[in-house]
């Protein structure tokens, strides 16, 4: 019976020891992100079109790791929990993002469905938008603007079907363009008062005069610069926002415009 236990107790030791392996190797410098519904700004219902876009964008995003996103059960576990109902506001996914530990908030909207017959095949095309904005400032970091076009022939697939695969194949590029984007990170080098505040990033790294940087300091949001001077390993900065007196070793993350659909 007393080897019985120390064999349990010792399988017990060795998956608590697997369990915390698994933990320390999950990589640590990935944002964890929350996907929020998308929204239509279409003049027609498509409700299933809407759920394949903001899905897709989320499978698409944690299966090439761009991000480590929480689950839909999770988000409405915890939403539930604070009393909200669905449909969420803005200002609920924020709480629950902060609930969750949630770096970043992804959301988007679908700004077109165009359906049109050509020849013998059926043709949809979705474009969508989407951003990634920080949860404690709502400034935004990264986005995309794409469209998916899916043809079959006429009566293979209903117009809704090929409509939920445009969409889903609009989430799979918009994913893509999020993943290839490298925004611009830096340290500042001195604190405000001490001479003009400079970054250790300039022209060759790809900084623009009057491009926006946010401030963080131990991934809190602390202020905003601006560009003034790019050189071409330094740049001066203005600062617009400071929160808690910016200081050497603060980092800093380029926002990202305003995401375009374009044909």
């Amino acid at each position: 019976m007393k080897v019985f236990v120390a064999l349990v107790a010792l399988c017990m030791v060795i998956q608590a020891g697997v369990a915390v392996k698994a933990q320390s190797t999950r990589p640590t410098d990935v944002p964890v992100v929350l996907v929020a519904d998308f929204t239509n700004l279409t003049k027609d219902k498509h409700a299933l079109i809407l759920q394949a876009a903001a899905d897709g964008v989320a499978a698409e995003l944690k299966k090439r790791g761009v991000y480590e996103v929480i689950s839909r059960s999770q988000v409405e576990k915890t939403a539930a929990n604070r009393g909200m109902r669905p449909p969420y506001s803005a200002e609920d996914y924020v709480q629950v993002a902060k609930d969750l530990g949630a770096e970043l908030i992804v959301s988007g909207e679908i700004r077109e469905v165009y359906g049109s017959i050509k020849g013998v095949e059926r043709e949809v095309e979705v474009g969508i938008v989407v951003r990634v904005k920080d949860t404690e400032s709502g400034d935004m970091v990264n986005g995309a603007a794409t469209r998916g076009s899916v043809t079959a022939p006429g009566g293979s697939k209903s117009e809704g079907e090929l409509g939920i695969d445009a969409a889903a194949l609009a989430a799979t590029r918009a994913v893509t363009q999020i993943e290839s984007y490298k925004a611009i990170t830096g340290t500042i080098m001195n604190s405000v008062g001490n001479g003009p505040l400079m970054l250790n990033r300039g022209a060759t790294h790809g900084v623009k005069s009057k491009q926006e940087f946010i401030v963080l300091r131990a991934g809190k949001h602390i202020g905003r610069v601006q560009a003034r001077k790019p050189s071409s390993s330094y740049t001066e900065l203005n600062v617009l926002e400071n929160n808690a007196g910016i200081q050497p070793q603060d980092r800093v993350i380029a926002l990202f415009p305003e995401p375009k659909l374009t044909k």
